[in-house]
């Protein structure tokens, strides 16, 4: 089964890396930046001014998900401006941080697209994971590549010190929800 490792920074306005592995262990395409940062507004405003991942609007939890789905371009997630052209993956928490936020109340995290912030920056979310429109239709293009003699069945989220190229932009509120709407 082939799986998505998330590498994100323990400062998480820095942007990390989105990687696609095959059953056999071979990255399949190219590394994309993502970002997992919460906007400190609306996590402040919903009564967690740290965005703690372990609770809602809070920055991106660590630990193991499942992959639910992809969908596409259609309510409740066709807002563009949030979430993208290209839909939505959806992913629900298994282990780890993850597990412990769904706990507190926590789901419906999404891969998703959205406009991009000044600069060219990713945008911050309300607790998900966000990609370049056209690196999420790349990604989206993969995995529907090894689908369905190979489907996604983990995705993982870590810590680790290897920044991409990309910042996030400055902290504008979000407005999104947590959960976002569909879940």
């Amino acid at each position: 089964m082939s799986k998505i490792s998330i590498q994100l920074m323990p400062d998480r306005t820095v942007g990390g890396f989105l990687l696609l592995y095959d059953n056999t262990g071979t990255q399949v395409g190219n590394g994309l930046s993502v970002l997992g940062k919460a906007a400190v507004n609306d996590a402040t405003a919903n009564g967690n001014p740290l965005a703690d991942s372990k609770l809602p609007y809070g920055d991106t939890p660590t630990g193991t998900y499942n992959f639910l789905a992809i969908t596409d371009c259609v309510p409740p997630y066709n807002n563009t401006h949030s979430y993208g052209v290209n839909g939505v993956m959806k992913l629900d928490p298994a282990s780890g941080d993850a597990a412990t936020a769904k706990a507190n109340g926590r789901s419906g995290i999404l891969i998703h697209g959205g406009d991009l912030g000044a600069g060219g920056q990713l945008r911050r979310t309300n607790g998900c994971l966000r990609l370049r429109d056209d690196e999420f239709a790349y990604l989206k293009n993969n995995i529907n590549g090894l689908y369905p003699i190979d489907p996604i069945t983990v995705i993982e989220v870590v810590e680790i010190g290897t920044p991409s190229a990309i910042a996030c932009d400055i902290n504008s509120t979000c407005g999104d929800g947590d959960p976002p709407p569909g879940f």
